[in-house]
């Protein structure tokens, strides 16, 4: 039993249990409830309640058999049966998503897996197959699951497709066709400045043409072994990433003892069940020093500065930064050769957007030598965003 989402205390799960006698006696506080009831022998009833305060209501007492939910999942372009795909529902708690007990099943040879007795209503399910990273449906619910045309997306035309699958369960329904798309294989090598493999190197993947990792998180980073090599031992989309088709990726490598400067490749088309070799070089780039002061020409300590390089090939995470010290001072680096926006920041992390309230100083960066742009001026006025 569960009060809907949007209620200002939810959500909250409460759950009872029949006596002998098949009957129920529990408060719940006043709302609108999504009711859920199961037996053992896999009988079941879903309904919506409103239960007001004082009211005393009783849930429907015929339960009725579950859904049989059967998928076949196929290859996106050969049309062909997938065998080994993982599937499981989700199991949502505030601030989690994990699998529900019991219910991951694997596909056959025939591509198939079914589910039996389960609750009728809108149920979600994750998918993985190692070497796929898009999946879609024409039988899910509008917006979460269904194929996402690429020419649909305002400001960024990467088809995205790579979350979990929304169905709308119901009794008789057919069999559900899902289909994958292979990925795009990517290993390498990251080398220190005098060619020596670098282990836990961190190596990202970033759109061309937008400033941040493909879906502004962490999930397709990959981590060099001991030998700088990345790629390789890698679990479901790791290795792998969603073909960019129309738009141009390129990888950055990290140094995680921040001892040499990013390195990155060149930008580059891919299509699905593409692969690629890579070679990241790191250099030991050039710094950046200067001074952050006010407008009555104080100095403002604990301040964050950024560096976002005017090629866009780095990513937001790798992005040199630095506080300022007691005296409004800073030095940034390393940091690769070639151009870079710098500017204060009023928030410390990683932000995807910078603050319109400060201005952005163009600076060029020369590998080995530290650069001083002088005084940045910081703007008050409230957060950047």
């Amino acid at each position: 039993m569960q009060p809907r989402r949007g209620n200002r205390v939810g959500p909250i799960t409460i759950t009872h249990e029949t006596d002998d006698k098949g009957s129920y006696d529990f408060p719940v506080e006043p709302g609108l409830y999504d009711v859920k009831v199961a037996s053992e022998s896999g009988f079941l009833n879903r309904s919506r309640v409103f239960i007001g305060a004082g009211q005393i209501v009783s849930l429907p007492s015929t339960l009725k058999p579950g859904i049989r939910f059967q998928v076949k999942v196929v290859d996106s372009l050969t049309n062909k049966p997938i065998k080994g795909v993982d599937l499981w529902i989700d199991s949502r708690t505030p601030g989690r998503m994990a699998m529900k007990e019991g219910s991951q099943r694997t596909t056959d040879s025939k591509g198939l897996a079914v589910w039996e007795s389960l609750m009728p209503g809108n149920t979600s399910f994750s998918i993985r197959k190692k070497g796929y990273c898009r999946w879609w449906s024409d039988a899910c619910l509008r917006g979460l699951g269904t194929l996402e045309p690429v020419n649909n997306r305002v400001a960024y035309s990467w088809q995205r497709n790579i979350d979990s699958l929304g169905f709308d369960l119901i009794h008789d329904m057919p069999v559900v066709v899902i289909k994958m798309e292979e990925g795009v294989k990517l290993s390498g090598l990251v080398l220190s400045p005098d060619g020596k493999p670098v282990e836990k190197a961190a190596v990202d993947v970033t759109p061309v043409e937008r400033p941040h990792t493909l879906t502004g998180d962490s999930r397709y980073r990959m981590i060099t072994d001991e030998n700088g090599r990345f790629g390789i031992k890698e679990k479901y989309w790791r290795g792998y990433v969603p073909a960019g088709k129309q738009v141009l990726y390129n990888l950055c490598a990290h140094d995680p003892e921040a001892g040499w400067a990013n390195a990155v490749s060149k930008p580059f088309a891919s299509k699905p069940a593409d692969e690629f070799e890579f070679i990241l070089k790191m250099t030991k780039g050039g710094s950046v020093s200067g001074r952050v002061i006010d407008s009555e020409g104080k100095p403002v300590p604990d301040i964050e500065v950024e560096v976002v390089a005017k090629d866009n090939l780095d990513t937001p995470y790798f992005n040199p930064r630095a506080l300022t010290d007691e005296n409004g001072n800073f030095t940034l680096g390393p940091m690769r050769e070639g151009k870079y926006w710098i500017q204060p920041d009023t928030m410390k992390g990683v932000n995807i957007a910078r603050s319109p309230k400060q201005e952005k100083t163009e600076v060029k960066v020369v590998d080995g030598k530290v650069t001083s742009v002088g005084s940045l001026l910081f703007r008050t006025g409230g957060p950047n965003r």
